[in-house]
Protein backbone atom coordinates (compact mmCIF):
# COMPACT_ATOMS: atom_id res chain seq x y z
CA UNK A 1 0.00 0.00 0.00
CA UNK A 2 1.28 3.55 -0.46
CA UNK A 3 1.89 5.37 2.84
CA UNK A 4 3.15 9.02 3.20
CA UNK A 5 6.98 9.36 3.29
CA UNK A 6 7.67 9.22 7.44
CA UNK A 7 5.99 6.63 10.09
CA UNK A 8 3.75 7.97 12.40
CA UNK A 9 5.49 9.03 16.15
CA UNK A 10 5.54 5.89 18.60
CA UNK A 11 2.70 5.55 20.20
CA UNK A 12 0.28 6.99 18.15
CA UNK A 13 -3.24 5.84 18.70
CA UNK A 14 -5.79 5.47 16.31
CA UNK A 15 -9.28 3.83 17.13
CA UNK A 16 -10.83 1.77 13.97
CA UNK A 17 -14.73 0.73 14.29
CA UNK A 18 -16.07 -1.46 11.52
CA UNK A 19 -19.04 -3.23 10.58
CA UNK A 20 -19.28 -5.84 7.38
CA UNK A 21 -22.03 -7.07 5.55
CA UNK A 22 -21.15 -10.26 3.85
CA UNK A 23 -23.12 -11.61 1.20
CA UNK A 24 -22.72 -15.09 -1.12
CA UNK A 25 -24.10 -16.13 -3.99
CA UNK A 26 -24.37 -19.04 -5.68
CA UNK A 27 -24.94 -22.82 -4.24
CA UNK A 28 -22.68 -25.55 -3.22
CA UNK A 29 -23.69 -26.99 -6.70
CA UNK A 30 -22.76 -24.03 -8.74
CA UNK A 31 -19.80 -23.32 -7.18
CA UNK A 32 -18.18 -26.99 -7.49
CA UNK A 33 -18.65 -26.27 -11.23
CA UNK A 34 -18.52 -22.81 -11.92
CA UNK A 35 -17.14 -21.38 -8.81
CA UNK A 36 -19.15 -19.05 -5.89
CA UNK A 37 -19.13 -15.69 -5.59
CA UNK A 38 -18.85 -13.43 -2.30
CA UNK A 39 -18.85 -9.72 -1.65
CA UNK A 40 -18.88 -7.65 1.71
CA UNK A 41 -19.23 -4.02 2.43
CA UNK A 42 -17.62 -2.62 5.17
CA UNK A 43 -18.11 1.02 7.03
CA UNK A 44 -14.84 1.99 8.94
CA UNK A 45 -14.01 5.17 11.57
CA UNK A 46 -10.89 4.80 9.89
CA UNK A 47 -9.08 2.91 7.29
CA UNK A 48 -5.94 1.65 8.74
CA UNK A 49 -3.25 -0.15 7.03
CA UNK A 50 0.47 -1.18 8.47
CA UNK A 51 0.28 1.51 11.18
CA UNK A 52 -0.90 4.44 8.61
CA UNK A 53 -4.37 6.24 8.09
CA UNK A 54 -5.14 5.92 4.38
CA UNK A 55 -7.97 8.24 5.05
CA UNK A 56 -6.13 10.98 6.52
CA UNK A 57 -8.13 9.85 10.29
CA UNK A 58 -11.73 10.16 8.53
CA UNK A 59 -14.61 8.09 7.48
CA UNK A 60 -14.28 5.30 5.03
CA UNK A 61 -16.49 2.76 2.28
CA UNK A 62 -15.05 -0.28 1.39
CA UNK A 63 -16.36 -2.89 -0.66
CA UNK A 64 -15.18 -6.17 -2.37
CA UNK A 65 -16.12 -9.04 -4.51
CA UNK A 66 -14.10 -12.38 -4.58
CA UNK A 67 -15.19 -14.95 -7.05
CA UNK A 68 -13.86 -18.64 -5.96
CA UNK A 69 -13.34 -21.56 -7.88
CA UNK A 70 -13.66 -25.31 -6.94
CA UNK A 71 -9.77 -25.59 -7.10
CA UNK A 72 -8.91 -22.64 -4.77
CA UNK A 73 -8.03 -20.55 -8.21
CA UNK A 74 -10.03 -16.61 -7.03
CA UNK A 75 -9.93 -13.61 -8.64
CA UNK A 76 -11.41 -10.37 -7.27
CA UNK A 77 -11.76 -6.49 -6.60
CA UNK A 78 -11.86 -4.50 -3.43
CA UNK A 79 -11.75 -0.65 -3.16
CA UNK A 80 -12.10 2.14 -0.80
CA UNK A 81 -12.13 5.65 -0.27
CA UNK A 82 -9.07 7.21 0.89
CA UNK A 83 -7.20 10.73 1.66
CA UNK A 84 -3.80 10.87 2.03
CA UNK A 85 -3.72 14.35 1.96
CA UNK A 86 -2.29 15.36 -0.80
CA UNK A 87 -5.08 17.31 -2.39
CA UNK A 88 -5.30 14.14 -5.25
CA UNK A 89 -5.66 10.99 -3.72
CA UNK A 90 -9.83 10.15 -2.91
CA UNK A 91 -9.85 5.90 -4.02
CA UNK A 92 -7.89 3.41 -3.70
CA UNK A 93 -8.69 0.38 -6.14
CA UNK A 94 -7.50 -3.83 -5.84
CA UNK A 95 -7.40 -5.81 -8.48
CA UNK A 96 -6.84 -9.73 -7.07
CA UNK A 97 -5.71 -13.24 -8.27
CA UNK A 98 -4.77 -16.35 -6.23
CA UNK A 99 -4.58 -19.70 -5.50
CA UNK A 100 -4.75 -21.77 -1.81
CA UNK A 101 -3.66 -25.16 -1.41
CA UNK A 102 -3.30 -27.60 1.54
CA UNK A 103 -0.48 -27.80 3.85
CA UNK A 104 -1.15 -30.59 6.33
CA UNK A 105 -3.36 -28.82 8.72
CA UNK A 106 -2.75 -25.42 7.31
CA UNK A 107 -3.42 -23.50 4.53
CA UNK A 108 -1.65 -22.05 2.06
CA UNK A 109 -2.76 -18.57 0.06
CA UNK A 110 -0.20 -16.70 -2.75
CA UNK A 111 -1.99 -13.92 -4.63
CA UNK A 112 -0.95 -10.79 -6.81
CA UNK A 113 -2.79 -7.24 -6.46
CA UNK A 114 -2.34 -4.24 -8.48
CA UNK A 115 -3.11 -1.48 -6.51
CA UNK A 116 -4.22 2.25 -8.51
CA UNK A 117 -4.92 5.25 -7.10
CA UNK A 118 -7.79 6.75 -9.95
CA UNK A 119 -6.93 10.88 -10.55
CA UNK A 120 -3.28 10.64 -8.89
CA UNK A 121 -0.95 12.34 -11.22
CA UNK A 122 0.99 9.73 -13.59
CA UNK A 123 4.00 11.03 -12.48
CA UNK A 124 3.64 10.36 -8.78
CA UNK A 125 4.11 6.74 -9.93
CA UNK A 126 1.87 5.68 -6.93
CA UNK A 127 0.35 2.31 -8.83
CA UNK A 128 2.14 -0.64 -7.50
CA UNK A 129 2.20 -4.55 -7.33
CA UNK A 130 1.85 -6.79 -4.56
CA UNK A 131 2.82 -10.27 -4.19
CA UNK A 132 1.74 -12.39 -0.65
CA UNK A 133 2.13 -15.54 0.80
CA UNK A 134 -0.28 -16.07 3.97
CA UNK A 135 -0.67 -19.26 5.88
CA UNK A 136 -3.80 -19.90 8.21
CA UNK A 137 -2.60 -22.53 10.83
CA UNK A 138 -4.15 -23.53 14.16
CA UNK A 139 -2.91 -23.93 17.74
CA UNK A 140 -5.75 -25.46 19.49
CA UNK A 141 -7.70 -22.66 19.94
CA UNK A 142 -5.41 -20.17 18.58
CA UNK A 143 -5.22 -19.29 14.87
CA UNK A 144 -2.26 -17.68 13.14
CA UNK A 145 -1.91 -16.17 9.63
CA UNK A 146 1.50 -15.22 9.38
CA UNK A 147 2.21 -13.59 6.29
CA UNK A 148 4.78 -12.19 3.84
CA UNK A 149 3.80 -9.16 1.05
CA UNK A 150 6.63 -8.02 -1.29
CA UNK A 151 6.63 -5.27 -4.33
CA UNK A 152 9.44 -5.47 -6.29
CA UNK A 153 8.66 -1.45 -6.90
CA UNK A 154 6.95 0.84 -4.50
CA UNK A 155 5.21 3.81 -4.99
CA UNK A 156 7.16 6.92 -6.15
CA UNK A 157 10.12 4.87 -7.21
CA UNK A 158 11.24 3.86 -3.87
CA UNK A 159 12.42 0.53 -4.46
CA UNK A 160 11.17 -2.74 -3.16
CA UNK A 161 8.70 -3.06 -0.11
CA UNK A 162 9.21 -5.72 2.46
CA UNK A 163 5.59 -6.65 4.84
CA UNK A 164 5.52 -8.88 7.50
CA UNK A 165 3.21 -9.69 10.13
CA UNK A 166 1.67 -12.59 12.73
CA UNK A 167 -2.31 -11.87 12.93
CA UNK A 168 -3.49 -13.93 16.00
CA UNK A 169 -7.16 -14.89 16.22
CA UNK A 170 -8.34 -16.05 20.31
CA UNK A 171 -11.80 -17.46 20.31
CA UNK A 172 -13.39 -16.37 24.00
CA UNK A 173 -17.23 -16.54 24.13
CA UNK A 174 -20.04 -17.04 21.81
CA UNK A 175 -19.29 -15.01 18.35
CA UNK A 176 -16.67 -12.62 20.18
CA UNK A 177 -12.81 -13.29 19.58
CA UNK A 178 -9.45 -11.33 20.72
CA UNK A 179 -7.46 -10.00 17.33
CA UNK A 180 -3.72 -8.31 17.18
CA UNK A 181 -0.89 -8.73 14.74
CA UNK A 182 2.95 -7.66 14.85
CA UNK A 183 4.33 -6.19 12.07
CA UNK A 184 7.70 -5.08 10.21
CA UNK A 185 7.97 -2.66 7.12
CA UNK A 186 11.06 -2.71 5.35
CA UNK A 187 11.71 -0.04 2.57
CA UNK A 188 14.73 -0.19 0.18
CA UNK A 189 15.23 3.38 -0.53
CA UNK A 190 14.56 4.98 3.18
CA UNK A 191 15.16 8.76 1.71
CA UNK A 192 12.15 8.64 -0.71
CA UNK A 193 9.58 5.60 1.47
CA UNK A 194 10.52 6.76 4.94
CA UNK A 195 12.55 4.40 7.79
CA UNK A 196 11.92 1.10 8.15
CA UNK A 197 9.24 0.96 11.18
CA UNK A 198 7.41 -1.68 13.27
CA UNK A 199 3.65 -1.96 14.03
CA UNK A 200 1.14 -3.56 16.20
CA UNK A 201 -2.70 -3.85 16.89
CA UNK A 202 -5.20 -5.36 19.17
CA UNK A 203 -8.66 -5.68 19.25
CA UNK A 204 -12.14 -7.35 19.81
CA UNK A 205 -14.20 -9.08 16.88
CA UNK A 206 -17.47 -9.84 17.18
CA UNK A 207 -19.69 -11.79 14.18
CA UNK A 208 -23.01 -12.98 13.54
CA UNK A 209 -25.05 -14.54 10.98
CA UNK A 210 -23.47 -12.05 7.83
CA UNK A 211 -22.23 -9.08 10.03
CA UNK A 212 -19.20 -8.59 11.62
CA UNK A 213 -17.53 -5.84 14.13
CA UNK A 214 -14.36 -5.06 15.41
CA UNK A 215 -13.17 -2.58 17.92
CA UNK A 216 -9.54 -2.08 16.64
CA UNK A 217 -6.44 -0.06 18.85
CA UNK A 218 -3.29 -0.07 16.56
Amino acid sequence: MWHPSSPPWPGTPAILILSALAISLGTPSTAATAGELAGHVTVATDYVDRGYSNSDGQPALQAGLTWTWETALHVGTWASTANHDDGETDAEINLHAGYGLGIGDAWLDLSATWIAYPGVPDEWEADLLELAAELTVSFGPVTATPLLIVSPENSGSSGRAVYAALPLEIPLVADLAVTGHVGRQWLEKEEIAGSDYTDWAIGLGWSWNRFAMALVYT
